[in-house]
């Protein structure tokens, strides 16, 4: 950790180092994809959002693929005690099976990453129901005793890092070449 300068007040918050700026690229390649997925499967505003948890390896990569979604089984909004249930559950399940074996069998749960994705309707921007989500991750991991990596949210519109300062990452729209593409210039009748 950096010591604060002399001009920043002794209460503001001193930057972690130790964390890494932003999350391993072929974890935001799988973020990425959940927001071209949602694109793909709906044509409306509005869907029923998913939370999804990730295995990572000590470097912040994805291991193995993401866990079933959480929230297939509830009905409306779960409450604090509902989602720290479904996250304990899903961490157990993939801590157990082959992936999370996997991930580092010599290391004890404690070093074990793991992070959620969430899929919600709505604004690029964090909601009362994504801190909800965060305190509930929180609390899951400290129950099953592994590493708690943020919570990244997922609209329609891109994606962000619940516990990141960093901008959101816009997705921009898959769209097939139009025909000024590929002769550098408006169409011409005639």
């Amino acid at each position: 950790m950096t010591p604060p300068s002399p001009a920043t007040p002794s209460s503001a918050p001193v930057p972690d180092s130790s964390r890494p700026a932003g999350p391993h690229p072929d974890l935001a390649r799988l973020v990425t994809a959940s927001v071209w997925i949602l694109r793909g499967q709906t044509r409306r505003r509005a869907f029923a959002p998913t939370a999804r948890i990730v295995l990572l390896d000590p470097d912040g990569a994805p291991v193995g693929d993401p866990s079933p979604n959480l929230l297939a089984a509830t009905a409306g909004e779960p409450d604090h005690a509902l989602r720290v249930d479904l996250a304990v559950a899903g961490l157990d399940r993939l801590l157990t099976a082959g992936a999370g074996a996997a991930v580092a069998p010599h290391l004890p749960r404690p070093h074990r990453r793991a992070a959620l994705v969430t899929v919600r309707p709505g604004p690029l921007e964090s909601l009362d129901g994504d801190h909800a989500w965060s305190r509930a991750w929180l609390v899951a991991c400290e129950i099953v005793g592994a590493h708690p990596d943020p919570v990244y949210v997922a609209t329609r519109i891109g994606w962000f890092d619940l516990s990141g300062p960093s901008a959101p990452v816009v997705v921009p729209r898959l769209r097939g070449p139009r025909a000024r593409d590929f002769d550098g210039g408006p169409r011409r009748r005639g």
